[in-house]
């Protein structure tokens, strides 16, 4: 069965290096301005901008301003009178002012954090590994409150600009604890087939172009 087309953003995986295991996720006050009118989810990756507020991630963007990725927020909210715990942010309007609390991965850990995310309709193989890339945005879930960001594999470059760095291939880590691991596949496990739409394992270049 192929691969399907239901990109997630960046979901985290472990550290490199180090066995799975939840990242340090911070939590920043006042971290996106309350007139921010452009909604953004649970796994896409955010920049700080001037003024000190993080927005979401735009394709093309210098990668000394990537902070993280992004996995919900607290504010309260003037309509409803009370505070809300989101696994997006959804706009301007909801918010009082001064009260967005942002929930966020850092970019910078030590050991730095592994995520996995989707290709595009391309999709990438072994020979993609240690390319750096940048995302496609795609359009999250106003439901789940999942991202729709996914890796943009027309950008796959050496530019050490570009926010995310590959490092393997899903299907290479996925079926390791399968039976189909001595070089068959299983199509029961997502993002592990071939071609277009397959996963890849992506730390944040960051990490990377400062040494950390």
């Amino acid at each position: 069965m192929a691969n399907s087309n239901s990109p997630f953003g960046l979901l985290q995986i472990g550290l490199n290096g180090s066995p799975v295991t939840n990242g340090a996720m911070e939590e920043r006050r006042n971290g996106i301005l309350s007139t921010n009118n452009t909604a953004f989810y649970t796994g896409d990756l955010i920049k700080a901008v001037a003024g000190g507020y993080l927005e979401q991630w735009s394709a093309g963007t210098a990668v000394s301003q990537l902070w993280g990725v992004f996995q919900g927020c607290r504010y309260a909210s003037a309509a409803q009178q009370t505070i809300l715990l989101n696994k997006y942010w959804p706009g301007s309007g909801n918010a009082v002012a001064g009260t967005v609390l942002a929930q966020y991965i850092p970019a910078i850990l030590s050991p730095p954090p592994l995520f996995v995310i989707q290709t595009d309709s391309t999709g990438i193989t072994v020979a993609d590994i240690g390319a750096n890339a940048d995302v496609n945005v795609g359009t999250g879930s106003t439901t789940s409150g999942k991202s729709g960001m996914y890796l943009d594999v027309g950008t796959l470059a050496t530019t050490a600009t570009l926010p995310l760095r590959i490092v393997d291939l899903w299907a290479n880590r996925a079926m390791g604890g399968f039976p189909e691991q001595a070089g068959g596949s299983s199509s029961l496990v997502p993002g592990t087939q071939a071609g277009a739409y397959n996963w890849a394992v992506v730390v944040l270049n960051v990490t990377l172009t400062t040494g950390i």
